[in-house]
């Protein structure tokens, strides 16, 4: 009797059990049915939150972490993740899984507004761990951050950009901040370069304190930072974390033009706002300084701060306080002069000489320069000292604003023109995708950095009615940074790329050239840059012994800047013994006039010359900036 009754108890439970079943099933059924009955795989924020883009075939998402997906082809079939999604949302609890309520809750709030769907339910009310998350955090407001370039590093060439979230009542500095970035393997420029360009890296994105951002940016990699404040509700502020939730630890190739930090992290300001099209005005490549000109030319910036890098801070107090005190403060940090060496007459000068060595003292252990114990006692004695002066009425430690990057040239140019040399006229065209040129306008952009990607010269010559590819620069990067009293970088060059051997107009060819060169330079007053480096050149062509010629040489050079006017004036000259026996140089002498914030005018003299051949051309150029 006993066992009739446990039987009868079973298959009541196991019919009821089943009802329920049936019944969230049929319920699942029919939220899957009105899903696909109103089309909301075709909803703009569904792709917004999957990273779906628009391709020939199709969609295709730019994620390619198979854990981001819950159907095996969430990759290109936006109907199908959705649909698995919706059954993900009804599976029963496992406490060795997390569940996906859970793991997309940006997806699972959208579903559950866009659909209507009955909380109750679902097997799951709510996620504490992504609520313990946001308690935590207290999100007060979102901020684009913008570090700028770092000519000296092959990872920063064109800046970077993160997203910082601020938390109620605490300095920003405190924050965390969403990153994505490339996992890379290697520091050599061009094998980084390559492996970007291939897609051969993966990228990651991050959630991380920003104040560890800030130290690898300012203080190690001497970066100014610029920030961003966006203009978000809460709401919309809630949107973007909840992306943010879901996209931590996840992967997407990293392709170093196309995508990147700059593309990438519009997906969550259009997660946040999605009535505002942002990626879809991204060119085919992406910088970081798209991303900063989209957000501000679309409203989204409340407010901006600049942060100086600490190698700027530097300068900025070395300048303040002469060139004696700064010899003082050198040799104070580096343990070659005493505190009492460091007194200065004029009170304001005294808080200026303790900032300066405070600064660069602690510059100097960031650089492991100095031992922690070293450090510990001359940045702590200077500061004991400090301390007791208090707040100067004016505080030399507040660098004045550069022109903001939003501000300078876009980086595409085309590039028109006339000239002629002393055998016949041509017309000149040029178009470069990327980046910045010295002889493009300065402003917004760093003195002495020049990086060019892809860039095409054509000529059109009317006499012998010929079109001739004048040269095809795949990267040109020149470098030169003046030495100061604190700092001495190495200038430097670096050009890989196709060009026409055309001084004799009855014989050309194309040489494939490779050029390595480092030096130094110096500041002339404030508008004058010189430099000087050694030279090594590497070229290919079937007009050398064994195709290959090597040279070895110099260059010098000067650059000059008043306001919309600058010049570039280079000399190089290369000795060929490897290859062929010949001396080549080279002259250019350019000048620019900034229009507008669009056009600037171009004039440029050349000089070549190699064995018994030589030629001058001028040329009239206008550039378009786009």
């Amino acid at each position: 009797m006993y066992l009739f009754r446990a039987h009868i108890l079973g298959l009541i439970f196991w019919c009821v059990f089943s009802l329920v079943s049936y019944a969230e099933s049929a319920y699942l059924s029919d939220l899957i049915q009105k899903a696909s009955e109103q089309r909301i795989h075709e909803d703009r924020y569904w792709h917004i939150l999957l990273h779906y883009k628009k391709t020939w075939l199709g969609y295709e998402s730019r994620m390619d972490d198979p854990s981001f997906f819950l159907a095996e082809n969430g990759k290109t079939n936006p109907e199908a993740e959705l649909a698995a999604t919706l059954r993900s949302f009804f599976q029963l609890l496992d406490e060795s899984m997390d569940h996906p309520i859970c793991r997309f809750t940006a997806r699972f709030t959208w579903l559950v507004e866009t659909l209507g769907i009955d909380r109750a339910r679902l097997p799951l009310a709510d996620c504490p761990d992504y609520l313990e998350i946001i308690e935590t955090l207290n999100p007060s407001s979102a901020a684009l951050i913008y570090p700028a370039a770092h000519i000296n590093g092959p990872a920063s060439m064109f800046g970077h950009t993160l997203l910082v979230i601020d938390s109620k009542g605490q300095d920003r500095v405190l924050s965390k901040a969403i990153n994505y970035a490339a996992s890379i393997d290697t520091r050599f420029g061009p094998l980084f370069a390559v492996k970007g360009i291939l897609g051969l890296y993966p990228g990651i994105y991050t959630i991380l304190p920003y104040y560890d951002k800030i130290e690898q940016y300012s203080a190690i990699s001497r970066r100014d930072i610029w920030e961003y404040e966006l203009d978000l509700s809460e709401p919309q502020l809630e949107r973007l974390m909840r992306h943010a939730w879901e996209m931590q630890n996840r992967w997407s190739d990293y392709f170093f033009f196309s995508e990147n930090c700059a593309s990438e992290l519009l997906y969550f300001i259009e997660a946040a706002r999605p009535e505002i099209v942002l990626r879809d005005e991204m060119r085919v490549h992406a910088i970081p300084m798209d991303t900063v000109k989209l957000v501000s030319k679309h409203g989204l910036v409340r407010n901006q701060t600049y942060r100086p890098s600490k190698g700027t801070r530097i300068e900025w107090l070395g300048e303040k306080v002469g060139l004696d005190y700064s010899e003082k403060v050198r040799n104070f940090a580096k343990g070659k002069a005493t505190l009492d060496d460091l007194q200065a007459d004029e009170e304001n000068v005294q808080r200026a000489v303790y900032d300066l060595a405070a600064e660069y003292t602690q510059f100097l252990y960031t650089e492991k320069a100095i031992t922690p114990s070293e450090y510990r006692s001359r940045y702590f004695e200077v500061l004991k000292k400090r301390s007791k002066m208090g707040k100067a009425k004016q505080d030399w430690r507040e660098v004045p604003w550069p022109a903001r990057p939003e501000e300078g040239h876009a980086p595409g140019r085309l590039q028109f023109g006339m000239g002629m040399n002393e055998e016949e006229e041509f017309y000149t065209f040029q178009i470069r995708p990327a980046y910045h040129e010295l002889i493009d306008p300065e402003h917004g952009y760093l003195r002495g950095a020049q990086i060019q990607f892809l860039n095409l010269e054509g000529r059109y010559f009317p006499d012998r009615d010929e079109v001739e590819l004048k040269s095809a620069d795949l990267i040109d990067v020149f470098s030169v940074t003046a030495y100061t009293d604190f700092f001495k970088p190495t200038s430097w060059d670096f050009y890989t790329g196709v060009a026409l051997q055309d001084l004799n107009p009855r014989d050309e060819y194309y040489v494939y050239r490779n050029r390595l060169g480092g030096g130094a330079a110096v500041s002339i007053g404030s508008h004058v840059v010189a430099y000087g480096m050694i030279n090594s050149a590497l070229e290919f062509s079937g007009r050398y012994d064994s195709d290959v010629a090597v040279g070895l040489g110099g260059s010098l050079g000067f650059l000059t800047t008043w306001g919309n006017y600058q010049n570039v004036l280079r000399v190089q000259g290369l000795e060929f013994s490897v290859g062929m026996d010949t001396t080549r140089w080279h002259v250019e002498f350019e000048q620019a006039l900034r229009v507008s914030e669009r056009v600037s005018l171009q004039l440029k003299y050349a000089f070549e010359e190699e064995e018994d051949l030589s030629r001058h051309e001028v040329a009239l150029g206008w550039y378009q900036y786009f």
